[in-house]
């Protein structure tokens, strides 16, 4: 696919037409475009459109983009008001890129942490960042597993078990016992949704 129309696509006045296309599109494979993919990411500025940034941060995370601008911006976002899919895109960039960047770049630990904490979260989000927590500060993890496994308990949304298994079949695995992974799972099961068909899938993955 050319340049140009590469451009028009991901530079259209819709938002949504842009988000189509960079769910679509493959640019892990086109080599030749590289420089005008970092760039593109690199100028991106939260919008209106929740839809939209997911997408958006998400290329970063699978370009594994490495910007100290583009990490700070990222993580300012975390401090205002944004859709809760788009905290778990941030939260999954930071968690993706943590050893592109030299220890200290940013406070990694303490971003994370207030997400866990922060009272309007949803259950997800704290999940999730715990999950990321304890994939890279394993020293502490008996404390993050402590709250993973309270918040798990006390969350309903089916969505939250099942990205919590995809993030331990994604290297959270490394830093769990077998014992402490089966605990999490019985505690999925325990759940009306846990023998549905999406847990099972999430389950059976690991």
């Amino acid at each position: 696919m050319s340049i140009i129309h590469i451009q028009s696509e991901l530079e259209h006045k819709s938002l949504y037409r842009r988000a189509d296309f960079i769910n679509d599109y493959n640019f892990e494979e086109d080599t030749d475009n590289q420089a005008y993919f970092l760039s593109f990411v690199k100028s991106f500025e939260l919008t209106d459109n929740d839809w939209y940034n997911t997408t958006v941060i998400d290329l970063a995370n699978l370009l594994a983009i490495k910007d100290i601008h583009l990490l700070r911006k990222f993580a300012s976002y975390l401090n205002t008001k944004i859709d809760f899919l788009t905290r778990l895109m941030i939260i999954d960039y930071l968690k993706q890129t943590y050893d592109l960047y030299p220890p200290y770049t940013i406070d990694y630990k303490s971003i994370i942490e207030k997400e866990v904490t922060r009272k309007y979260n949803r259950s997800i989000v704290k999940i999730n960042s715990l999950a990321a927590l304890i994939h890279l500060f394993p020293k502490e993890k008996n404390n993050y597993y402590h709250l993973l496994k309270k918040h798990l308990n006390n969350c309903n949304d089916y969505r939250a078990h099942t990205r919590l298994y995809s993030s331990i079949n994604n290297g959270v695995a490394n830093t769990l016992t077998n014992r402490e992974i089966a605990e999490l799972i019985l505690i999925t099961k325990s759940k009306p949704f846990g023998n549905s068909k999406a847990i099972k899938e999430s389950i059976s993955e690991l």
